[in-house]
């Protein structure tokens, strides 16, 4: 049972088969019932895409993932072939014929798998949407991702041609990317670009590294848009996607993202904050939204810019900040000079 429950990652040999013959030959103890409801649950990726399908062909040289590391959950696997999962709300911004995108709601995964917990991801609810409404979609392609907290706009290919395209664009650096963040305190400077590496620590956790062969390049540039008594609002820039990427860099100048709770770091007394909290300001999620991509269409060339609004959270938030006043200055008592 053990050998089944984990992230399994595999490139298919051999002859063309299904989906499904792929998954219950090469899980260790997997039925193909068992195989049938992880396809459902939309636990396994082919080629980097969706597969929920079991009779898809698997040809020779396929990527397969199947992530089981939290067990196959029964009650997303639906008889009558409806809605697998719980589908959060997201909005369609933009579609045509060879992408989507999509406003993705705070507390949703982008794709399945990688270092968060659950079940609840975009490719599914994205599938059964269309599904609902008698569309079938026979490919969708992540292009890149976004943390689970994090809302805001994220792109999804409807043919392998364009996920390719796309996603050269992404790592070539030639889409945009734009984010709002409120974040604790405010940067020294109103415009700034932090060029720092992020690597893992001994602890495992990503941080900025000086280690070459672990750090990979990290640049963000940022704007600060508004300053509060207590936090900023800033617009940033990405020049690289790493992971947490925004985070870590707000967090390594001083002014964590609100409602982090993993890189909010009380600097003066060395402690983590709880959940949401920055020193008397409780966000009720993590203040970080993508509000704006821009990228080259992959059939048309054209120059393509999509932009999302901010989340209602944001707006009470920073009504709170309003009426927040500056901290008061420590007193500082001064002893009187030793008598000589």
């Amino acid at each position: 049972m053990g050998e089944l429950y984990q992230q399994h990652h595999w490139q298919h040999q051999g002859a063309d088969t299904t989906l499904l013959d792929a998954l219950s030959e090469q899980l260790p103890n997997c039925s193909r019932r068992k195989a049938r409801e992880a396809l459902r649950a939309g636990l396994c990726t082919h080629n980097q895409a969706l597969g929920q399908d079991p009779t898809a062909t698997v040809s020779a040289g396929d990527h397969l993932q199947v992530d089981l590391r939290h067990g196959i959950p029964h009650h997303q696997a639906r008889k009558d072939g409806g809605k697998a999962v719980n589908e959060p709300s997201f909005r369609v911004l933009h579609e045509d014929g060879a992408l989507i995108i999509i406003d993705k709601a705070a507390g949703v995964l982008s794709a399945p798998g990688g270092e968060e917990e659950g079940r609840d991801h975009v490719l599914a609810n994205l599938r059964s949407h269309y599904r609902r409404k008698g569309i079938d979609l026979p490919y969708l392609g992540m292009i890149h991702r976004i943390d689970k907290a994090t809302s805001g706009c994220l792109v999804v290919a409807k043919t392998r041609q364009a996920q390719q395209l796309l996603q050269a664009q992404f790592v070539g650096h030639g889409a945009g990317r734009s984010y709002t963040a409120l974040v604790l305190g405010g940067p020294r400077q109103d415009q700034d670009t932090i060029d720092a590496d992020i690597g893992r620590g001994h602890d495992g956790r990503r941080w900025l590294s000086s280690d070459p062969t672990s750090g990979k390049s990290a640049i963000t540039h940022f704007q600060v848009e508004e300053r509060f008594a207590t936090a900023a609002r800033v617009q940033l820039q990405l020049d690289t996607g790493r992971t947490h990427q925004i985070r870590i860099h707000m967090a390594s100048i001083g002014c964590p993202v609100l409602g982090d709770p993993l890189y909010s770091r009380d600097r003066h007394k060395g402690r983590i904050q709880p959940a949401g909290s920055s020193r008397g300001i409780r966000a009720p999620r993590l203040m970080l939204h993508a509000h704006a991509i821009a990228l080259d269409h992959p059939s048309t060339g054209k120059r393509l810019r999509v932009e999302s609004p901010l989340p209602p959270a944001f707006a009470q938030l920073e009504r709170f900040l309003a009426r927040m006043k500056p901290p008061e200055p420590p007193i500082i008592t001064r002893k009187p000079p030793h008598a000589r």
